[in-house]
C-alpha cells in the first residue's frame, strides 16, 4: 500500500507525463509562412513583417505547385498549388518598403477566379492574412479563406502609397487547419488577384509551462490532503 506521499507522487508523475504529451509542439517545423505571390518583382526583404508583424524569409511564387520554406529559410513539409491565369500582375513604380508586397500579384482574367491550395500543413489554429495588389483595376474578388468568408479588397478602399491597413490593404481570417489542407479562393467579374499570404500558426502553451502548472496544482492538492489528515480528532 502507498502512503499519502507515495500516492501523491504517483499522481504527480501521471499528470506530468500527460502535460508533456498535451504541451508538445505539433511538429518539428512550426509552419508560419510568408508568401509573396507574383513573379514580376523580387520577394520582400526578410525584415518585412507586413500586416502580421512576422518578419522572415518570403516564398516568391508563381502559378503551379511549389515547395515552401519557413521563416528561417528551411524547407517545411507543406506545399502550395497556386491557380490563376498568370503571375505577371504588377503596379510599378515601388514607393516604400511596404509597396514591395503589393506591387506584384497573381492575376485571374475573365472572371475565372484564383485559388491558393496548401497541403501537409501542421494542424492547428492559424491567423491567415491576405493582401490585395496595388492596382486599381485588380481587386481580390470575394474571398473564401478555409471556409471563412472575407470581403473583397480593392484599390478604392486602400491607401496610397501602399501601406498595411486592416480591411483596406489586407484582411485576416482565424481558422483551424485539420488534416493539413487549406484552400483560399477569390472570385469576381473581370480581373481579380492576390498579392501575398501570411500564415501565422497560433502558439500552444510550452511544455515547461504545462508541466509547471500541473505539478504545482498537484502539490497544493497533496498539501491540503495532508493537512486534513493531521487534524486532531474531537473528543
Amino acid at each position: 500500500m502507498y502512503g499519502i506521499e507515495g500516492r501523491t507522487a504517483a499522481r504527480i508523475g501521471s499528470a506530468i507525463a500527460m502535460a508533456a504529451l498535451l504541451g508538445a509542439p505539433p511538429g518539428a517545423s512550426a509552419q508560419s509562412l510568408n508568401i509573396d505571390l507574383g513573379t514580376a518583382l523580387a520577394a520582400p526583404d526578410d525584415t518585412q513583417g507586413a500586416g502580421a508583424g512576422q518578419p522572415g524569409v518570403w516564398n516568391n511564387l508563381g502559378v503551379g505547385v511549389s515547395p515552401l520554406v519557413g521563416l528561417d529559410g528551411m524547407p517545411v513539409t507543406a506545399t502550395v498549388d497556386v491557380g490563376a491565369t498568370n503571375a505577371d500582375g504588377n503596379a510599378p513604380p515601388i514607393v516604400g518598403d511596404d509597396e514591395i508586397v503589393g506591387d506584384d500579384f497573381i492575376l485571374a482574367t475573365g472572371g475565372s477566379g484564383w485559388s491558393i491550395e496548401f497541403s501537409s500543413l501542421v494542424d492547428g489554429a492559424y491567423e491567415v492574412y491576405v493582401y490585395r495588389g496595388d492596382n486599381p483595376s485588380v481587386p481580390t474578388g470575394a474571398m473564401d479563406v478555409g471556409g471563412v468568408a472575407v470581403a473583397q479588397l480593392d484599390f478604392a478602399n486602400g491607401t496610397s502609397p501602399y501601406s498595411f491597413v486592416l480591411d483596406e490593404s489586407y484582411s485576416v481570417a482565424e481558422l483551424d487547419v485539420v488534416g493539413g489542407d487549406l484552400l483560399i479562393t477569390g472570385e469576381g467579374a473581370g480581373f481579380t488577384g492576390l498579392a501575398a499570404v501570411q500564415l501565422v500558426l497560433v502558439p500552444v502553451p510550452e511544455p515547461a509551462a504545462a508541466l509547471h502548472t500541473a505539478a504545482g496544482a498537484l502539490v497544493l492538492l497533496a498539501v491540503g490532503r495532508a493537512r486534513r489528515r493531521r487534524r486532531p480528532v474531537a473528543v
